[in-house]
């Protein structure tokens, strides 16, 4: 699913307007817009609970001018570091939890039978044992989430041993995470978060990472990153993104934007323009006072500011 994606209200004093790609890629200065914005729409399409306040701000999320309820998407989040031993139970908040709740492995018929088991075989034995005391006790909620404080998550690698992810390296934490979601099956379009990923890899992991990233089957991955390394696995200039003044500027515009920097570029190949470009939204670069190039893209992302 590609298009605007238009985000208003939460904590934001504007909309945001993104160009959402297959990888939608955003960098930049302020840490606070990237951040929110992620967990907004974690919140959004997970359907937590906001504040009165939240909702009153006219909070919502729009794509290509339609409305989006919080049931239409399933969306993920691959934090800075994963703790794998955490995101493989099955909770809530874990990414297993997450994915085991969406395919409604477990149904009512199912949970009926169970309960009907447990208070057959259980309760009415502690019942017998508590009953001279005038105490009773009954099985009043079961979810999938109650039962698997019993269950214990297991790896089995290829050769059918356990596997022990914990003693992982944070590649092949998010890299198994990644082939999870992948492969997990749900009538929902699946919008994977990512952020900051180059927490606890090496340069070499996180080109790897950023390769899967790239190849990955997933209807649509948000990358929240400063690695200029993404941008030899994602080449598209539509994809990028850069936070400025509280906002997100997209390259809409990158024919306008190109036509004024080959005024002063013009004997550039268009490789290297694009290149010199990725170089300043990631901040890779030291310019001169009087740059002409540093005035065009700063006038481009944050008009009527001041050269950096």
């Amino acid at each position: 699913m590609n298009g605007e994606l238009c985000v208003k209200g939460y904590k934001f004093n504007k909309a945001l307007h993104l160009n959402l790609q297959k990888n939608t890629v955003i960098t930049g200065d302020d840490d606070f817009v990237g951040y929110e914005l992620f967990n907004m729409l974690e919140s959004f399409f997970n359907k937590q609970s906001f504040s009165d306040g939240f909702l009153d701000s006219g909070m919502a999320v729009v794509l290509n001018g339609n409305m989006l309820s919080g049931s239409e998407f399933a969306v993920y989040r691959i934090p800075p570091v994963v703790n794998i031993g955490e995101e493989l139970k099955i909770t809530k908040k874990s990414i297993l939890g997450q994915m085991l709740e969406g395919s409604g492995c477990i149904d009512d018929a199912a949970v009926s039978d169970i309960k009907n088991i447990i208070d057959d075989t259980i309760i009415a034995k502690i019942q017998q044992s508590l009953g001279s005391f005038g105490v009773s006790i009954s099985l009043d909620e079961l979810s999938l989430f109650n039962l698997a404080k019993i269950f214990r998550t297991c790896i089995i690698g290829e050769s059918g041993q356990e596997v022990f992810p914990q003693e992982w390296g944070q590649f092949q934490c998010k890299s198994f995470l990644l082939h999870l979601l992948e492969n997990q099956r749900t009538t929902k379009k699946k919008i994977v978060l990512v952020e900051l990923p180059e927490y606890g890899m090496s340069e070499q992991e996180r080109a790897a990472w950023f390769k899967h990233l790239a190849c990955s089957t997933l209807d649509n991955i948000m990358v929240y990153t400063k690695d200029m390394q993404i941008c030899r696995a994602i080449p598209d200039i539509f994809s990028y993104h850069v936070v400025r003044n509280n906002t997100i500027y997209g390259f809409d515009d990158y024919d306008l934007l190109e036509s004024q920097l080959r005024e002063v570029m013009p004997h550039e190949e268009q490789l290297a323009m694009v290149e010199k470009i990725w170089e300043y939204i990631f901040d890779r670069v030291t310019y001169k006072d009087g740059d002409e190039f540093l005035k065009i893209m700063n006038e481009f992302f944050c008009p009527n500011s001041e050269n950096k």
